[in-house]
This record gives C-alpha cells, sequence and structure tokens, in this order.
C-alpha cells in the first residue's frame, strides 16, 4: 500500500478496509457489550461501514483488474445502492428489527430490506469473482494470469465454505509450521 499510496487501487483499498474495519470492530462491540439495547446500537454502527463493502469491493476489483472506464456505471450503481441501504438502515426498522440471542451471543434480526442487502452483497461478490475468472481465462501475459489466478485462490480460500475455510486452514498450519522450531507450539 505505501507504493500505492495515491493510485486508484490504493485509496479504494483504503476505502475497503475502512468499510470492514468498521464491520468488525463494531460487531466485536456488539458482542462484548452487556446490554441487548448497547448492542444493537453497535451492529448499526457496524453496517454503517458494512452496506458500502460490497461496492467498495466492486471498485477494488475494477481498479485491479484495470476496466475502471467500462465498469463505471456498474461501480457507481453500486456505491447508489449502498447509500439507499444506508438511508433504510439509518431511517426505518426495515433493515434490522432486533436481535437474535443464540447460546454463542446476539445477531442481527433482519428485515426485508436487510435480506435484500444480503442477496445484494452476494451477487456483487459473485461478480466479483466471475470478473477475476474472465480476466485470467482471457489473459495471455504469463504475470497477469499468475495474478489473476492469485487472487481467485485468494477469495475462494476465505469465502466459500466448507472447502475455503479448510484450505485456508491448512495454508496457516504449514505456513505456521515453517515458523517454528522445537521448543515453540503454536496451536490454531
Amino acid at each position: 500500500m505505501l507504493w500505492h499510496e495515491r493510485s486508484r487501487v490504493g485509496i479504494r483499498y483504503l476505502i475497503f478496509s475502512l468499510a470492514e474495519s468498521a464491520w468488525l470492530l463494531s460487531f466485536g462491540m456488539a458482542y462484548a457489550s452487556r446490554d441487548d439495547a448497547l448492542g444493537f446500537r453497535w451492529f448499526v454502527i457496524g453496517y454503517f461501514g458494512f452496506v458500502f463493502f460490497p461496492a467498495a469491493l466492486v471498485s477494488v476489483n475494477a481498479s485491479i483488474l484495470q476496466r475502471e472506464r467500462e465498469l463505471r456505471g456498474w461501480v457507481r450503481g453500486c456505491y447508489g445502492l449502498s447509500l439507499g441501504f444506508l438511508v433504510v438502515l439509518l431511517g426505518t426498522n426495515l433493515f434490522m428489527t432486533g436481535l437474535h440471542h443464540y447460546s454463542w451471543g446476539r445477531y442481527p434480526a433482519y428485515g426485508p430490506v436487510g435480506i435484500l442487502f444480503i442477496c445484494y452483497a452476494v451477487v456483487a461478490g459473485g461478480a466479483s469473482l466471475v470478473l477475476f475468472f474472465r480476466a485470467y481465462r482471457n489473459s495471455t501475459h504469463p504475470r497477469f494470469r499468475a495474478r489473476n489466478r492469485g487472487f481467485l485462490i485468494s477469495a475462494l480460500m476465505t469465502n466459500s465454505p466448507p472447502y475455503g475455510r479448510i484450505l485456508y486452514k491448512l495454508y496457516r498450519i504449514t505456513l505456521l509450521e515453517g515458523c517454528t522450531n522445537e521448543d515453540d507450539h503454536i496451536h490454531i
């Protein structure tokens, strides 16, 4: 990111990271809160960042693939949809209707607009995978082909249950085994 600090990819990746960070931090605070009302407020704050996650993902991917002009309308449409979801989240109870209580903690109960948002996020993520797959398939330069293959593998490792989680854990185990010696034991 230091090398690309002022590039379009770097700025878009910063927006993506901020949206993800707001979501993760706020959800952590919601799980740590003792009061349901406070937990619900933290979930709302978390979704304040997370509603922009799909749009930021599409924007970053368009920049990485150097297709910003071609996908400009799609990126703007995604940001418009995200803004619309934010307005509904902050102005009504159609996005989140309350909390579900599970043995591991509370989680937001989605309303009809929240369910539409989940569908939108899945479509944006799937479309991003299709963009990388097409770029991989159509690439003729070995360096670009290897880069797009790496993006596909990393996306599949983190987003496709259960195989992605298994591959990710195997990757972590092999990575960490190379960092340990006989005196150190790392348990995952």
